[in-house]
């Protein structure tokens, strides 16, 4: 570790930066701003977490450099979790209740994941793992999305607490050894491993944005140089004064550059990759001017500036979850000027009541420990005398319930859709399709199933035992084998496992959601079904889907030459504009590779995908969960679709081929409603809930059985 010059002790603080208080409240305006009128990333997290840098690792510097301070980690983990936590379970609660009280839909796995994710801060590698790419606000946007941030600022704090203490630590005991000899710091120590951090994140980050920008944008390993560089900034900047003039150019030029940044591009395809610089060369020029920037610094220093300084972690935290939960109870895709403007109005209010009221009473007040003290001693002493003390106390084991409460989330909701899944509904109250198929009569008065925030996560029985393969998984990767139960061995064969013939279900969710129908069926009729499936990549060999979706389709076609299956199942058509769907060129493609392999296939026309005269989505699950009529929150078929099966123009030159069609059933009289039998028919506003599938089972019997037969008596 390089030492200071002889005699020379660690640079002195310097005062207090009131301006880089005003520089974080402008960055996360620019944050909110952005967010709800503009639907881009506008660099001001990218300035923020410079800024985190720069405060916190400078501060965790300074005590280590001050010999008689003790550097023992856990004051540092404490006092920052008082700081970070109280605001973060306050939100995360409120936004849980809302979801609870006002969005059924919202109620998924993968929000119920984020909780907790968000409450143990590894947000970032949650939405990375669901393959949520960054958005603007939007209907279908997770409420906890904002997150990500918080959590790489906690995995950096806790990292720069335990790398901090263990460089002190080290440094004084060399001291102490060589007494009389040049003194080393914790700051030119740490100066080195700081640059070689930063370096190596800001090459990993450049690489990772032509390879995957979706994981660089969450990645922690990506993020740490802006945090890197603003504790570089720290250390350097502190040995410089420059002239205020051109204090007052670097500051103006600064705050310019971050004020554009968003309007240049929009960060969530850009950082944190080489453009990042431009933003924050803007926050270095601020933190360089050293508060000398003439008018720009008093600006930044006023008592506006400050106050937003003061409440940016609190406003942060409140905007998004309203805006995003705002935008869904207004049934828009995006938000209007209106809603965003009342939304920032309420998020300032709330930003400032957190503030005010829960951030500041519970924030650690003391002055750090010298080496010696008692800590726990002191602080017990004082929760028995203080009445301040007890009340904060009583405090942090509310938070600490509301903390497990999140976490638990996932597996109560996990505990509800397995329950609902292994319920038999009752075929009398629960007719389903065959309200359509068979004249069932639908009683008044049952309660629709499944239940409205259960029905977005009862996917089909492959994908919750883990038979298909996920978007994070190779592109050509095949899975077979049930990854999420048991050993992960057990082979994915459904049907009749013993059956003689083989057909397999290929495609993506619209090819999955056919399963409990085809499940049925195969076993009836002594076939196995085998599932060949990834979410978004229906198989297509026309380029254009993606590199991902385009291998996996031609990984897929060489193990149907290889296993050569009696039947292949898949989907005959795609949405197109409002009024048509067609079957695209790569499924003719792939059709024209199953003719020359010898393998039949079954194609089934896709279910509507619903949307409005403006093309947004309907989700007509959602539209009668809000209180709507379940025939007026469906829409017409010919809205939705052309008046025929487009696969029935081409499935003639495909001998032993067929194609079937089930929209008379789906969509009745020309609409498609909303329930069908007290059932709702669609789990988000694309795809079949499994209940309504199953109860096309006879009518399934009866469309697709005699194409099961023909195969099994030779009719190939």
């Amino acid at each position: 570790m390089p030492p200071t010059p002889a005699g020379r002790a660690a640079p002195p603080p310097s005062p207090y930066r009131r301006d880089l208080d005003g520089l974080r409240g402008i960055a996360i305006a620019l944050v909110v701003l952005f967010h709800v009128y503009v639907g881009r990333v506008s660099g001001g997290v990218d300035v923020f977490l410079l800024l985190s840098g720069l405060f916190f690792l400078g501060s965790q510097i300074r005590n280590a450099d001050r010999p008689h301070r003790s550097i023992n980690p856990w004051w540092s983990i404490w006092r920052t979790a008082r700081r970070l936590l109280p605001g973060l379970l306050t939100v995360l609660a409120a936004t849980a209740a809302l979801v609870l009280w006002r969005v059924p839909s919202m109620r998924t796995i993968d929000n119920a994941r984020q909780l907790a994710a968000s409450v143990l801060y590894f947000q970032n590698w949650e939405l990375a793992a669901q393959a949520r790419d960054y958005r603007a606000a939007g209907a279908d946007s997770s409420p906890l999305q904002h997150l990500w941030s918080m959590s790489v600022q906690g995995q950096f704090y806790l990292g720069a607490i335990l790398l901090v203490s263990l460089v002190g630590w080290i440094v004084r005991g060399r001291n102490r050894r060589r007494a009389g000899a040049r003194p080393w710091t914790t700051a030119a120590a740490m100066t080195p491993i700081l640059a070689a951090v930063t370096i190596a994140s800001f090459g990993y980050a450049w690489w990772l944005h032509g390879v995957d920008q979706p994981l660089n944008y969450y990645s922690t390993w990506s993020r740490l140089w802006e945090l890197g560089l603003g504790a570089l900034l720290g250390l350097v900047i502190a040995r410089v004064r420059p002239p205020r003039r051109l204090a007052a150019a670097a500051a103006a030029l600064g705050v310019t550059m971050i004020a554009v940044t968003g309007l240049l591009a929009d960060g969530a395809y850009h950082f944190p990759g080489p453009l990042t610089l431009f933003p924050l060369t803007g926050a270095a020029l601020v933190v360089a001017s050293r508060g000398r920037g003439g008018m720009v610094s008093a600006a930044l220093g006023s008592r506006v500036a400050t106050w937003f300084g003061d409440i940016a972690y609190a406003l942060y935290l409140w905007h998004w979850p309203l805006l995003i939960i705002a935008v869904r109870e207004s049934g828009r895709e995006a938000p209007t000027a209106a809603l965003g403007t009342a939304v920032v109005a309420v998020s300032v209010a709330l930003a400032w009541a957190t503030h005010r009221f829960i951030e500041r009473p519970l924030m650690q007040r003391g002055t750090r420990p010298d080496r010696g003290d008692r800590v726990l001693a002191a602080a017990w002493a004082g929760l028995r005398a203080r009445r301040g003390s007890r009340l904060r106390a009583v405090a942090a084991v509310a938070l600490l319930l509301i903390a497990g409460s999140l976490v638990s989330a996932e597996e109560v909701q996990r505990h509800r859709i397995r329950a609902a899944r292994v319920a038999v509904l009752d075929p009398t109250a629960y007719p389903g399709a065959r309200v359509v198929t068979e004249g069932a009569a639908a009683p008044a008065g049952v309660p629709y199933r499944p239940a409205p925030d259960l029905a977005d996560s009862m996917w089909p029985q492959p994908a919750w035992e883990g038979c298909l393969t996920r978007r994070a998984d190779d592109p050509e990767a095949i899975y077979t084998v049930k990854r999420d139960i048991g050993d992960g061995t057990e082979p994915c064969v459904y049907g009749d496992p013993a059956g003689a013939r083989t057909m397999l279900l290929v495609g993506a969710s619209h090819s999955e959601q056919w399963f409990p129908p085809l499940h049925a069926i195969a076993r009836e009729e002594g076939f196995r079904l085998i599932p060949v499936l990834r979410p978004g990549c229906p198989v297509s060999l026309q380029p254009g889907s993606g590199e991902v979706c385009d291998r996996w389709s031609q990984a897929v076609v060489d193990y149907i030459a290889e296993t050569t299956p009696d039947l292949v199942v898949t989907t005959a058509s795609r949405p197109g504009s409002a009024r048509h769907d067609f079957t695209p060129e790569g499924y003719l493609r792939f059709w024209d590779a199953l003719r020359a392999i010898g393998v039949p296939f079954l194609a089934i026309r896709d279910t509507p995908w619903f949307v409005d005269a403006r093309g947004e989505k309907l989700r007509p699950t959602e539209c009668v969960a809000d209180g709507g009529d379940p025939d007026a929150c469906g829409a017409a078929a010919d809205w939705l679709l052309t008046p025929f099966n487009p696969a029935e123009e081409f499935i003639g030159a495909y001998p032993g081929s067929t194609t079937v069609d089930f929209t008379d059933v789906l969509c009745p009289d020309g609409w498609c409603p909303a329930v069908l039998g007290n059932i709702f028919v669609y789990r988000d506003d694309n795809h079949l809930t499994d209940d309504i599938a199953a109860s096309l089972t006879p009518e399934f019997r009866r469309r697709v059985a005699p194409v099961l037969r023909a195969i099994a008596d030779g009719g190939r």
